[in-house]
């Protein structure tokens, strides 16, 4: 397998005569990786959001005073204001619960609740209920592919109005989601889901390790990372003749890797018809049309 190591002194042997700038070479491959992988989508792994058994936990503290019932972890970022979880299998306190707040309170996560709990008992297990948004794996690039429960969900094209929320302007619409689009590291779901499901992404993946030894990339696209690092280094030593070279051969290896990649896909029944369309974030602002009934069904 060819190393970071390995690749860097391709670069230097080109870029930096003097051999001054070893470390810089290999950060420069590094950022190339991320860069060629967002503009060729060569890399692909699977998520799989289970909206039940992921949120599901363990009640290990109950407060009838404060409403509050309490987790192991810190687990603020998911339960949050407004949003509610269900309780099963205690001895007294089964229902649905309203979040007003969460703190952490090491080791466990203190859920305050703005309805009452009835029971003191420490026991059975509370699940957040369903939710329109969920967390993307940290070194999420782009989705080529999107599930509910095995059935393919359509990206929502920009600039398309959308109405989320009931005349209320609180509540919303919920069902089977048929729809999505991504924004910051979030996926949303459209509609919102009226019961527990199955999330299956299939993304493409930078690379989040910065002391990995090699390139996550295939191994056969490695060489390629040389030139956009060689531009990269040229550069940086004041090259500039040279850098645009070599910026050129780099552009041509994205164009003929991406469409390696793009036709390789279009063969593949999981992704064919895959995510062209930019995903946008819409807001109530610019929602200006009705609510169809039947959207979604």
């Amino acid at each position: 397998m060819t190393t970071f190591a390995i690749l860097a002194d391709r670069v230097q042997l080109v870029a930096d005569e003097d051999e001054r700038h070893g470390g810089v070479a290999i950060q420069y491959l590094r950022e190339v990786e991320n860069d060629f992988i967002e503009k060729t989508q060569c890399t692909e792994k699977i998520v799989t959001i289970d909206t039940e058994a992921d949120f599901t936990f363990n009640i290990v503290a109950v407060s009838m005073i404060n409403d509050t019932f309490s987790i192991a972890g810190d687990y603020t970022d998911i339960f949050i204001e407004g949003k509610s979880l269900t309780v099963e299998n205690s001895t007294a306190n089964d229902g649905t619960y309203y979040i007003s707040s969460s703190t952490y309170t090491a080791p466990n996560t203190v859920i305050s609740c703005s309805t009452a709990v009835p029971d003191a008992t420490a026991d059975g297990t509370l699940t957040l209920d369903p939710q329109a948004t969920y967390a993307l794996p940290s070194d999420f690039c782009k989705e080529l592919r999107v599930e509910w429960d095995g059935v393919k969900l359509s990206p929502l094209a920009t600039g398309e109005p959308y109405t989320i929320h009931q005349n209320d302007g609180i509540s919303e619409y919920t069902g089977t989601p048929s729809n999505y689009w991504i924004e910051e590291g979030v996926i949303r779901l459209l509609l919102k889901p009226s019961s527990h499901g199955i999330i299956k992404i299939w993304y493409v993946y930078i690379n989040t390790d910065t002391s990995s030894a090699s390139p996550a990339i295939p191994s056969d696209e490695h060489a390629k990372l040389v030139n956009g690092a060689i531009a990269r280094m040229c550069e940086f030593c004041g090259n500039e003749n040279r850098a645009q070279y070599y910026t050129n051969k780099y552009d041509n290896d994205i164009e003929d890797t991406f469409w390696k990649y793009k036709n390789r896909r279009n063969k593949q029944s999981h992704v064919t018809d895959v995510n062209d369309v930019e995903s946008g974030i819409y807001t109530d602002e610019v929602r200006t049309y009705g609510f169809d009934s039947g959207f979604g069904s």
